[in-house]
């Protein structure tokens, strides 16, 4: 065997020479170039080699990978060579995970030991991997990651936030809920690795809904643990193309499933499609599946007459699909008589029940309107409900308990009669209970916004310095402008510059009009025009331009968009109106963001946006409130926070220039999952606000203590 100086230290070339020779030299020489200065220069000339020799039979797949585990185990987590061969190692080690799985714990363990968050993205390709590639060269395959990577997953939800959040690893994500699920003796690794996974926008695919450890069970824990219905509407959203590939039934599991385990996911299944913004072919394949349970098991509300009419076609659907046919010797089949006597039995039993609970809905969403209770456009419940006399039914039951608290007598004795012409008295009954009513003169009267827009003329006509004002240059965006208008603006656009005029659509400025005329309203109006106005010298006031934004999953893009409009509107604002401090303008700005809850209608990674909008806004102010901007030399920037969605660290940023890291807290997992809920619609914003003011005081005090003594 030739040594390496004869190739004047070429390692390259030697080893490919070793590949020449018989087994045990070829393994003496791969295993003493492991020593050499040059190898991490060659790494992945060694791995490729050295996985040709186990192709050949002449080294046994966990003695190279044990000396290589060895190698890399000696060196510093953030070399090149670790960062380019532990993914691949781990490849290799989930192919034959029965007999490395002890060496995978090793490399594991180390890893876990030794990296930091900058090492994220090697731990995610490690587990992309071997998820990919478990087992397929055991006999066994096992059906997710084996318990020894498990470390490494927690490390990852622990120390990866923003690499999880990367539109590639969607996939991962949701094996990591799948690895999470498997090994359920952590309900807080699933609810973490859930969170993860719902902030993807992208497809899930299939394998989620249709694999035992699948998506679902980690949506029961995360339910149970008291997460939010929305989480459901978040993972309908990511998957809509499943349907296709899927199908309803794999999408909607817990709904064709009986399963007592799955009953909060089926729950909040139905309170998607009753409430949450999503594609209406999911929804109309999603109804169906619900009419199989009694509804008193959902306690269901509709969000809005639109979804609830969506909900009614699809009874009506399922009821002409379903019709009974009556047999020998009862009444002729068409009559109502023969229905009455012959009511549906099976699956579709529930069908009277829901006829009643989405008519007592429809009563619901309906009264107290100026309209005519029947004459709104595609609401005539009475004829969608037609054709089936088990929907009768289930309407007259309603109706008949809305006709009791009415006190009409007349209406209650026409619903109580069981005759074979049900059809004509419902409808009869219904007039009675439903008179037509006139839109009145009031709602016609438009509202006066001339006092709102004469104010906005002041921003017009302020003399603005010719320096940056937080970044922007308030003098350029006016150049030119002589007036501002109100008025309704198309495509979803706010604000309009064109001919010496700001056009500002008035749909939010009329509900501040319609409130009265304060000096709190003039705020409001000031900030939303001066940070729409900002919007533009950003380049983002189109809807098109959001899009593009999110579509490359720039989400935190988005949120410093707004988070510097927003601190740019309060130092213009305080400039031209000498009356308004900045402290005053900030925490009625963060009070406005409050009055604009997220909902089922918006995605996690909307959600996530701006609540962090809301948290940075809010942690800006009270740094401020609390006098620590004097001694953080902030500049014109803002302030902003940085964490994860399980709590942990709490890093409270600047935005500069330059951006800079100002204190480090801790912040606990209920914390975190109250900062989470702070624009949620079923929570008092005033109540949230005071929660998040007394968290980031106490952690704003304790670090700032900390920092004092270093």
């Amino acid at each position: 065997m030739r040594q390496l100086s004869e190739f004047k230290d070429d390692l390259f070339s030697w080893l490919l020479y070793c590949t020449t020779l018989d087994a045990a030299s070829a393994q003496f020489g791969f295993k003493a170039s492991l020593a050499h200065e040059a190898w991490p220069e060659h790494c992945g000339h060694w791995f490729a080699l050295a996985t040709q020799l186990e192709a050949r039979g002449d080294w046994p797949a966990l003695d190279w990978m044990s000396a290589l585990a060895e190698k890399l185990m000696s060196l510093k987590v953030d070399k090149p060579a670790c960062r380019e061969l532990l993914p691949q190692l781990s490849d290799r080690m989930a192919r034959k995970f029965t007999a490395s799985e002890p060496l995978i714990q090793r490399v594991v363990g180390w890893f876990t030991s030794k990296a930091d968050a900058g090492e994220a993205h090697v731990a995610a390709e490690m587990l992309k991997l071997a998820a990919t590639t478990i087992g397929v060269d055991d006999a066994k395959r096992p059906d997710t990651l084996p318990r020894a990577y498990l470390p490494l997953v927690d490390w990852l939800l622990a120390n990866g936030a923003a690499e999880l959040r990367l539109a590639i690893h969607h996939d991962l994500a949701f094996r990591l809920v799948e690895a999470a699920v498997a090994y359920g003796d952590d309900n807080a690794r699933i609810v973490n690795a859930l969170r993860f996974a719902i902030q993807h926008r992208r497809v899930a695919p299939a394998w989620t809904w249709q694999r035992p450890l699948g998506a679902w069970p980690a949506v029961e824990v995360s339910l149970n643990a008291g997460e939010s219905d929305d989480i459901v509407s978040a993972l309908l959203l990511a998957s809509v193309d499943s349907l296709r590939s899927a199908g309803a039934e794999a999408l909607f599991r817990p709904l064709v499933q009986d399963d007592k385990t799955l009953r909060l996911s089926r729950r909040a299944i139905v309170h998607a499609l009753a409430n949450a913004e999503l594609p209406e072919r999911m929804i109309v394949e999603g109804w169906p599946l619900a009419f199989w349970h009694p509804p008193s098991e959902f306690d269901v509300r509709f969000a809005s007459a639109d979804l609830l009419g969506t909900a009614i076609e699809c009874l009506q659907s399922v009821s002409h699909r379903n019709t009974p046919v009556a047999g020998q010797g009862e009444s002729p089949p068409d009559s109502p008589q023969a229905l009455l006597d012959n009511p549906e039995a099976g699956l579709w039993s529930h069908l009277e029940d829901w006829a009643a609970l989405l008519t007592q809905e429809w009563i619901r969403l309906r009264r107290g309107t100026r309209h005519s209770f029947w004459q709104q456009p595609s609401t005539d419940l009475l004829d969608q409900l037609a054709g089936s006399i088990q929907l009768w039914r289930g309407a007259r039951r309603a109706l008949r308990d809305f006709a009791v608290g009415q006190a009409n007598a007349l209406a209650q004795d026409m619903l109580s009669e069981e005759n074979p012409s049900l059809g004509h008295s419902t409808w009869a009954a219904s007039r009675l209970l439903f008179p037509i009513f006139k839109p009145s003169k009031a709602d016609k009267k438009s509202i006066n916004l001339e006092r709102y827009r004469e104010f906005l003329d002041t921003f017009v006509k302020h003399s603005w310095p010719s320096e940056p004002i937080a970044g922007f240059d308030a003098a350029k965006l006016f150049h030119g402008v002589h007036r501002v208008e109100i008025d309704a603006l198309p495509d979803d656009l706010k604000i309009h510059i064109g001919d010496g005029v700001v056009t500002l659509d008035d749909d939010y400025l009329r509900d501040l009009a319609a409130q009265g005329y304060s000096e709190e309203l003039l705020g409001l109006a000031s900030l939303y025009f001066l940070h729409e106005l900002v919007h533009v010298a950003q380049g983002a006031q189109k809807i098109e331009s959001v899009r593009a934004i999110r579509s490359t999953g720039g989400e935190t893009t988005l949120m410093h968009l707004d988070l510097a409009a927003d601190w740019a509107a309060v130092r213009m604002a305080a400039l031209a109106v000498p009356r308004w401090e900045i402290l005053w303008l900030r925490e009625l700005q963060t009070r406005s963001i409050g009055d604009f809850p997220v909902s089922r209608y918006h995605g996690a990674a909307s959600k996530y946006r701006k609540v962090n909008r809301m948290v940075g806004c809010r942690l800006d102010y009270i740094f401020r409130k609390l006098g620590m901007e004097a001694h953080a030399n902030l500049g014109d920037g803002y302030v902003f926070a940085e964490y994860g969605p399980n709590g942990g660290t709490f890093l409270v940023m600047s935005s500069g220039p330059p951006m800079r890291l100002l204190l480090s807290s801790e912040l606990s997992a209920n914390d975190a999952k109250s900062l989470a809920s702070c624009l949620d619609a079923k929570i008092d914003p005033r109540k949230a606000l005071a929660a998040m003011d007394s968290m980031f005081i106490n952690m704003l005090r304790r670090a700032q203590y900390k920092a004092s003594l270093m």
